[in-house]
């Protein structure tokens, strides 16, 4: 159900995007085509309807004051981290922490969780507010367990992206296998001491998560499932991470930490930093009408426009071969596609073809 789910979304952001270019639906063609599109909108809404009678009741729900930073400040000796810094948190806030080395990030979040005292200022938390604090000393990590037991202790029931899994499973997810999941944790490596810990505060089921540096010791298939959680997560975030590719896919604003104050800063991080090049180039007496002028083309090339066209019924193309090749993973004798392991490797080609293509196509739509 799952995949057929993952299948029909990666089909309607084109299609969607298809009726926001305006169609003229003059022809037999387009009105069935819309008529499709609507179909596939109500099968995921029924589901996504059935998710949410299942799983409401795991939710921790946010109240109507959440957080309120009122003036804070703090120093050490004569060096200023912040002061003067206010902010009141929205549900729905996923904010990056920015800052070189030693600025106060860390300080920061453990003032706001309560481990530390500002020097100015309060911290106001709301009743409903429940943090899971991702710090860099791992307190709270019981080595004489299993991973297992030590998870299953938190929670036995983890709500993954709107749906509930294991215990057992979110392990999987997060690169421990079963045969790793009874180990005995003191007999993990650093690396993976840290990975437990980064999940034990997800599968707290929080309504506030606050990450420092959480992907230092995650590989590329864990990191794209951490960021899975957190496009999926309905509270806030604080999120401390040098990958910047990260703050990307999972921040909405900024906090920019600088010369002892705190700036807030809307926007992912890219177009933060489109900013400030724009502010970089544009010399200080150009008149900002000047650079307008110079913007107005618009819209896709010819050549583009065919590009757009044909990327739809390749990346159509792309998704019927994988949906045959996952059929045919329930078999392991050869087939067709070839040995198993040759119908995986040729499973992760598709899959990243996929990926190029789309990512194209949306970059021509909105282009276009």
């Amino acid at each position: 159900m799952q995949k057929e789910q993952d299948r029909l979304s990666s089909i309607l952001r084109r299609e969607l995007v298809w009726l926001q270019r305006g169609p003229q639906a003059r022809t037999g063609k387009d009105k069935n085509r819309k008529d499709r599109i609507e179909a596939m909108l109500s099968q995921q809404r029924n589901v996504q309807d059935a998710k949410q009678t299942s799983f409401s009741s795991l939710q921790r729900r946010l109240g109507k004051n959440i957080l309120k930073l009122d003036r804070l400040g703090k120093k050490y000796d004569d060096k200023v981290l912040f002061s003067s810094f206010s902010y009141e948190f929205k549900k729905g806030d996923k904010i990056g922490i920015l800052g070189d080395n030693g600025c106060g990030k860390s300080t920061f979040l453990d003032i706001i969780t309560g481990l530390a005292e500002p020097d100015e200022g309060c911290v106001e938390k709301g009743v409903n507010t429940f943090f899971s604090y991702y710090d860099q000393l791992g307190r709270g990590l019981d080595e004489s367990k299993s991973a297992l037991e030590f998870i299953s202790d938190i929670s036995e029931r983890i709500i993954f992206c709107g749906t509930e899994v294991s215990a057992e499973r979110f392990l999987e997810l997060f690169g421990f296998p079963r045969s790793r999941s009874r180990v005995r944790i003191s007999s993990f490596s650093g690396g993976e001491k840290r990975r437990l810990y980064l999940i034990s505060r997800l599968a707290q089921n929080p309504n506030f998560l606050i990450l420092d540096e959480p992907t230092n010791d995650l590989d590329i298939r864990t990191m794209e499932n951490l960021e899975e959680y957190i496009s999926s997560f309905e509270g806030c975030a604080l999120i401390v991470s040098h990958d910047r590719a990260f703050l990307d896919c999972t921040c909405n604003s900024l906090f920019v930490f600088h010369d002892g104050k705190i700036d807030y800063v809307s926007g992912s991080y890219t177009d933060w930093k489109d900013r400030l090049s724009q502010e970089k180039k544009q010399p200080a007496d150009t008149p900002k009408v000047n650079t307008r002028a110079k913007r107005e083309k618009k819209g896709l090339s010819f050549k583009e426009q065919k590009e757009l066209e044909s990327l739809e019924s390749e990346i159509a193309e792309l998704e019927e071969l994988k949906s045959r090749l996952e059929e045919s993973f329930a078999y392991s004798q050869a087939d067709e596609f070839g040995t198993l392991s040759e119908r995986n490797a040729r499973y992760q080609q598709i899959s990243a073809e996929i990926e190029d293509k789309t990512e194209r196509y949306f970059t021509l739509a909105e282009k276009a």
